[in-house]
């Protein structure tokens, strides 16, 4: 179907009720795919520790320790070794070190956190962290998987294979009865999570016409935020339970999926590029019901009638351009068509910028025979009713019947160079603010003793990136936007690295590196933010899920290597924010090279997309060819 999505959207009003009920549902849902991998700051909390007190006596575990009177030792209990020694003053007996013969012992309780209740302290404390590598492993390999099969089934399809399966698994967590199920559960979480964040994104994306997108961007971005500070206090109402209590409160946050089937739509735009007319008929009708609009109008739009409209009376007269025949009287009503076989047209004027003169676009349909002897009127064409209808509003199913929607495959990205080379860019841009971002949050400056206060003053950081974007994406452009924040995040981590090395903790410098931290997480959630919204808009639709795929499973990449930021910190504490922020610059030799975006229309083949990249003229914003153009003040009629 050879449809303006765009201008139908406007059509059906933009921001209506419909829109607007949508996208708050979807951002309720999208709750589950944002807290799975934060939970794991509360659930897997490292409470203070150490060795548990030794039960049995001394010369039972086998340190060598000669069977006596347990007074005559000293247990010293660390938090991840003991050291037996003697208290004899005159005893020549060397102290024994050893590691925690019993277990550990928790100022919480043992079933507080997963760290605790399985022990992943000292020499295992690496398993904790690998839960967080495990969910993004998950989530690269669902990006890469579900995306592509949102493209070819729809976005809704995927939307509800995944989230009643993210229910459950998100419940069974809470039950896992060893790591080892707990770290599978953790893997198919971020694999699922993958498959319903990236179709929600791309419902919501396709739900507007491309002046909102930046805006549904940017709110994008502020939900987020809103969704951890959110968290953040949730999890402190719950403080005082197991871990595995608010693990299952926070399934209990996607218990609505089964109602999900009756309250969400497929994407228009994707039934429209996939030739979906009779199931995007019925969305149209609801989408007006709701919006209280007449649905005729988007549904011209839809038979690709969007250029003809309603003619207007003529100066003068009272009755229409198309007025029925019948009224004009008997005699004319009833006399015989002569000559050669006729066809009709019918006009509507468009002006002619370029010249000023008036063109009056005329669309033809046949009246009689098989229209080999054209008859061209250039007031009021002589019409019946039913054919004047028919010119107005009649379907281009003749024009598009027989032609299949345009498939694509992931593999389309590595067939085309240009596609392939922006591709590239988009992925290492991901990858870089994935790591950077997930880097400085799991490894952030302290800013207080309480986790919970620390985890929120994190979180409220992003609403002011959010806002930023929203005012700068529509009115700089997406490019200039993205460049923007990337400069500013390399510049900032960077001076926070120089700031550090005079390691004056109290001092001046400290104080500014903590500044020029926060202000390089800032951009850098700003410029992610950015990125959401352009990454789709380069891809036509059959390939926009599987280009946004394939990118988040780079990020996803990033997102698997920051947690052991916080170990490279301890051996150099200059060398991840001289990482984080040579990368950020270095995105801005790629950035430089892509095609801006704001202002087009989603392309939606791909050889609307080649042609775009190319630098050719847009065929979707062409203005429409018309077989026949009759100039007003002129007598020539010109035929193309």
């Amino acid at each position: 179907m050879d449809v303006d999505v765009d201008d139908l959207q406007r059509e059906l009003k933009p921001w209506g009720k419909y829109q607007i009920l949508q996208l708050l549902y979807l951002f309720i849902a999208y709750l589950p795919v944002a807290i799975p991998l934060f939970i794991v700051i509360f659930i897997g909390y490292t409470p203070p520790h150490k060795c548990a007190a030794l039960s049995k006596p001394l010369h039972e575990y086998g340190l060598g320790i000669p069977e006596g009177n347990a007074s005559d030792y000293n247990i010293e209990y660390g938090e991840c070794e003991l050291t037996i020694s003697s208290n004899r003053t005159n005893s020549t007996w060397t102290p024994v070190t050893s590691s925690c013969l019993q277990g550990y012992s928790y100022e919480t309780t043992k079933e507080y956190s997963f760290a605790s209740e399985w022990d992943l302290v000292c020499d295992r404390q690496g398993l904790g962290g690998l839960t967080t590598t495990l969910i993004m492993t998950g989530q690269a390999l669902g990006a890469t998987i579900f995306t592509t099969l949102s493209d070819r089934y729809g976005r809704k399809t995927i939307f509800m294979v995944t989230f009643i399966p993210l229910t459950a698994i998100l419940t069974g967590t809470g039950f896992a009865p060893n790591l080892l199920v707990f770290n599978i559960l953790r893997i198919l979480t971020g694999f699922i999570q993958q498959g319903l964040g990236l179709s929600m994104y791309a419902m919501c994306i396709e739900m507007f016409p491309l002046e909102s997108r930046g805006a549904i961007a940017a709110i994008s971005g502020l939900y987020w935020a809103i969704a951890v500070v959110f968290f953040a206090g949730y999890a402190y109402v719950l403080r005082n339970f197991s871990w595995r209590v608010l693990q299952l409160a926070c399934s209990a946050l996607a218990f609505h999926c089964v109602a999900a089937y009756w309250i969400t739509d497929e994407s228009l735009r994707w039934l429209i590029a996939n030739n979906k007319k009779k199931e995007a008929i019925k969305m149209i009708k609801n989408i007006a019901k709701w919006n209280k609009l007449d649905p005729q109008g988007a549904l011209r739009m839809l038979d690709g009638e969007k250029e003809l409209k309603p003619l207007q009376p003529t100066e003068g007269k009272d009755q229409s351009l198309l007025q029925n025949e019948t009224e004009k009287g008997n005699d004319e009503q009833n006399e015989p068509e002569t000559g050669n076989e006729k066809e009709q047209f019918i006009f509507q004027p468009e002006p002619d910028i370029g010249n000023g003169n008036q063109q009056l676009l005329l669309r033809k349909i046949p009246e009689f025979g098989n229209g080999k002897a054209p008859l061209l009127f250039q007031q009021e064409p002589e019409a019946t009713n039913e054919h004047a209808h028919a010119a107005l509003y009649q379907s281009k199913e003749e024009v598009s019947e027989g032609k299949a929607a345009e498939k694509y495959t992931i593999l389309d990205i590595f067939r085309h160079k240009l596609l392939l080379r922006n591709s590239l860019i988009v992925w290492y841009t991901w990858f870089i603010n994935s790591l950077t971002y997930y880097g400085l949050y799991l490894s952030s400056v302290t800013l207080s003793t309480d986790r919970y206060i620390n985890f929120l003053i994190n979180g409220a950081l992003e609403i002011p990136a959010g806002i930023v974007v929203w005012l700068l994406i529509n009115r700089i452009g997406r490019k200039k936007t993205s460049i923007m924040f990337h400069t500013l995040a390399g510049v900032a981590l960077i001076l926070s690295v120089v700031m550090k090395l005079p390691k004056d903790d109290a001092g001046i410098a400290n104080i500014f590196s903590i500044i020029f931290n926060f202000t390089g997480k800032f951009a850098i959630t700003a410029s992610w933010t950015t990125m959401g919204l352009y990454t789709p808009e380069i891809y036509p639709t059959n390939l926009r899920n599987a280009g946004l795929g394939t990118a988040s499973a780079a990020a996803r990449l990033g997102g698997m290597l920051s947690p052991y930021a916080d170990v490279l910190a301890r051996r150099a504490f200059w060398a991840p924010g001289l990482i984080f922020g040579v990368g950020s610059l270095l995105v801005n030799v790629g950035l430089v090279m892509l095609p801006e975006t704001n202002g087009r229309e989603l392309p939606q083949t791909l050889d609307e997309l080649l042609s775009w990249y190319k630098g050719e003229h847009d065929p979707r914003g062409a203005p429409p060819q018309s077989d026949i153009v009759i100039k007003e003040n002129e007598e020539t009629i010109e035929l193309k």
